[in-house]
């Protein structure tokens, strides 16, 4: 069984123009609806903010006399591949998008075949159930606001839960995590409540 594999997206000209036009809607947007915690692929913000910004955190980590915490690193394995259809939906309905703008998306989105070549030339055809494409320019814009809903209810859990005790440098702003894309780094004091989340 092959477990790691790339496939090459191969679409026409009309669904790239079309993906280009979302994708110019999504822009003016999306940084309103993005936490300032994710920096990747939101226009006007660079992911190389965060990096300094983790850079800046991690800065003498080791050092003994400093209050007890916490970093942990989520690489979301095979992120866009594993993104539910359903729940994208979802998402840009909790986002307010309107409902013919889902519905472009929902077409570009879920129109996905497959075909394997083998000594090229292909052989078979299978629809995609779910997943976003590799090198679509929708894709890193929708897949910022799925991280966005994760981002929703850890906040909504600190909130509900009253036991989590912020980093010691992040507790004035109220940071927790830090996105990269489809990276994250969760941020806390290192006492067992606050791991917890």
């Amino acid at each position: 069984m092959v477990a790691e594999f790339r496939p090459i997206s191969c679409c026409n000209v009309l669904y790239k123009i079309i993906t280009k036009i979302i994708v110019q809607r999504m822009r003016g947007v999306l940084d309103k609806l993005s936490s300032p915690s994710q920096n990747a692929f939101v226009p006007g913000r660079s992911i190389g903010d965060n990096i300094l910004l983790a850079q800046e955190l991690f800065h003498g980590y080791n050092q003994q006399h400093l209050p007890p915490r916490c970093a942990l690193k989520v690489d979301l394995r095979k992120a866009y591949d594993t993104v539910e259809w359903d729940f994208l939906n979802s998402t840009l309905t909790l986002f307010g998008f309107p409902a013919q703008f889902i519905s472009w998306i929902e077409e570009c989105v879920t129109t996905l075949s497959f075909s394997v070549c083998l000594n090229g030339s292909p052989h078979g055809y299978s629809r995609g159930v779910r997943g976003l494409r590799q090198g679509d320019p929708m894709s890193p814009f929708l897949f910022v606001l799925v991280m966005e809903v994760l981002t929703l209810i850890l906040h909504q859990f600190i909130d509900q839960d009253g036991g989590f005790s912020y980093h010691w440098r992040c507790s004035e702003v109220q940071l927790f995590q830090l996105g990269f894309a489809d990276d994250l780094l969760l941020l806390s004091r290192a006492d067992s409540s606050s791991v917890h989340i």
